[in-house]
């Protein structure tokens, strides 16, 4: 599985890099990976990691609403860490097959 970095998390993702890359096998950055633009909507981010096999890395726990207003109907959500420069949790959502 790959992993889908949401933009506001880049400096923090860039951090935790090696730890990362030990659990997915590639990292894509919202914004600087080709086929994720930077003002991709969260629908259209579920349904990217839907098709590419990706996580979504976030400190946005209501992402998952818009991921569930496509074509997903099950998703997992699970605390990674805190980001302590911006005092925000952050969450991996992942889509889960048979949606």
């Amino acid at each position: 599985m790959k992993l889908v970095v949401d933009k506001m998390l880049t400096g923090w993702k860039d951090l935790r890099e090696e730890e990362l890359l030990k659990i997915y096998e590639e990292i894509r950055k919202v914004g600087k990976y080709p086929g994720i633009p930077q003002r991709t909507d969260d629908k259209e981010l579920g349904i990217y990691c839907k098709e590419n096999d990706c996580a979504l890395m976030t400190n946005d726990l209501r992402a998952y609403t818009h991921f569930l207003e496509g074509p997903i109907k099950i998703v997992q959500i699970r605390k990674y860490g805190n980001d302590e420069k911006s005092d925000q949790r952050v969450y991996i959502i992942e889509v889960k097959k048979g949606t």
